[in-house]
């Protein structure tokens, strides 16, 4: 666009410069405004073949390292997992215009590997500006008002099973809804830091009052304006209906006054390597938390659970518990007393002998039952047993 407002400006000048010299330079008007057009139409043809580059989602790992756009990479997902891949993308407003997702193709509730396409929309000036201050080397063509980009990557959606596999070995691409969430959060956080507001520029100066003593008017203007470009003419015209002669000497940069615009640029944030705020272990995940290098801001990033460790042990198991047997055994019992004998002979003779002595006596008769004669205390029973479990929580395997 620079291109073609520079193109419509000499345009214009060389335009009114041959209106002011008269009928006898109409044709090289007419030479003159077919040359602008010519460059106006070759800008717009250049304009076009930048509008749009394929590349690579490793061409923007300088600028992911800068963190000017994060999250544009390849990814794993569990069947059935609700991913909204605009959560996992931060963009740097100051930089980037746009970031447009296409996942169409993406049968999330199906297992398979599919392209998304990401088409980045960058701020030309502002882009070559920050790759310039801060020396990164970027392997796309920069010209242009706006440069836009288009890169494919891969989401891989896995089976349960598969995906929990890739945490357990330590794949940090696998997106759960808590990564999601917690990226999401941080991009968020991210985003409205850099959402400086840009400050307005300062009012155009007032143009000093005309002077219409035979010179017209004397006036000086020193403005920046757009790139900054100083523009000197000098004009000297004859005006037969007036007879005014008219010296105009100016430096245009805008409507002719001085627009010092803030470009102070905003704060761009540059993290150190992280720091282990969290340990992860087999049944938590970790935190690890990024600090600005000027200390003023910090965000964090999940750490996946670290796998459960296979550990055998033993255990004794009681599979019966102890437990008392009573004995018994065949006796005659003594109606009268209640005296016991094993044999009927016994009975006999204590009946004849008591009633000898006594024969009142109420031992005459007796019976036969099973008495309790003894108990046996049993054991309890046992077994050991071999299991697998987690040597750091103890949860089985």
């Amino acid at each position: 666009m620079k291109k073609k407002i520079l193109v419509l400006m000499l345009a214009s000048m060389l335009a009114a410069s041959c209106v002011a010299c008269g009928s006898k330079s109409s044709d090289k008007k007419d030479e003159l405004s077919s040359a602008a057009t010519e460059m106006l139409s070759e800008t717009e043809t250049e304009t076009e073949q930048l509008e749009e580059q394929d590349i690579t989602a490793d061409a923007l790992t300088p600028l992911a390292d800068a963190g000017v756009i994060t999250g544009v990479k390849d990814i794993t997902v569990a069947e059935g997992t609700d991913v909204n891949l605009n959560d996992l993308v931060y963009a740097d407003k100051n930089i980037v215009k746009s970031v447009d997702i296409d996942d169409s193709k993406v049968d999330y509730n199906k297992a398979g590997t599919y392209e998304v396409i990401y088409t980045i929309t960058f701020d030309g000036d502002k882009f070559r500006d920050y790759v310039k201050d801060n020396n990164i080397d970027v392997n796309f063509d920069t010209d242009g008002d706006t440069i836009v980009v288009k890169t494919t990557v891969t989401v891989t959606v896995a089976t349960k099973e598969d995906a929990d596999k890739a945490i357990a070995n330590g794949n940090t691409n696998v997106v759960t809804p808590e990564t999601e969430k917690s990226v999401a959060e941080s991009n968020k956080a991210k985003a409205n830091d850099n959402a400086v507001a840009s400050k307005p520029a300062e009012k155009p100066a007032k143009k000093p009052a005309g002077n219409s003593n035979g010179n017209s008017n004397n006036s000086n203007g020193n403005g920046n304006s757009g790139n900054n470009g100083n523009h000197n003419g000098n004009t000297n015209s004859n005006n037969s209906n007036n007879g005014n002669n008219g010296n105009h000497n100016g430096n245009n940069g805008g409507n002719n006054g001085n627009h010092n615009g803030n470009t102070e640029k905003p704060h761009v944030h540059k993290y150190n390597g992280g720091v282990v705020t969290a340990k992860p272990d087999c049944t938590h995940t970790g935190i690890k938390t990024y600090t600005c290098v000027d200390g003023d801001y910090s965000y964090t990033e999940t750490i996946p659970m670290t796998p459960h460790e296979p550990e055998t042990r033993t255990k004794t198991v009681t599979v019966k518990e102890a437990w008392t047997e009573n004995v018994y055994e065949p006796r005659y019992i003594c109606n009268g007393c209640g005296a016991q004998f094993k044999t009927e002979e016994e009975v006999g003779v204590h009946i004849i002998l008591t009633r000898r002595e006594n024969p009142d006596t109420k031992c005459k008769n007796y019976y036969e039952d099973d008495v309790k004669v003894n108990t046996i205390n049993h054991p309890a029973q046992t077994e050991t047993r071999t299991y697998t479990v987690c040597k750091h929580c103890g949860n089985p395997m």
